[in-house]
């Protein structure tokens, strides 16, 4: 029931974002492929700061994937 429950919030927003993103004249498929864009580049920052440590990604803790993830988000260079 909850993964129910938190796919309806999920596809509820999705529409919200979609009529949110036509009132703003945003062409939905240019703002999909920049959010996958980003979201790949952070990914990659994440798997470099891993390999960088001579670590898996699937070998660390979720806090730890979590703070690369944060620091992705806005990386320094």
């Amino acid at each position: 029931r909850l993964s129910l429950v938190g796919s309806e919030m999920c596809i509820r927003d999705s529409f919200a974002a979609v009529k949110a993103g036509r009132f703003l004249n945003v062409d939905p498929e240019d703002a999909l492929n920049a959010t996958c864009e980003k979201f790949i580049a952070r990914f990659r920052r994440v798997e470099e700061a891993c390999a960088a440590r001579g670590a898996e990604m699937s070998s660390l803790p979720l806090d730890e994937l979590t703070r690369l993830w944060n620091e992705a988000k806005h990386p320094t260079e």
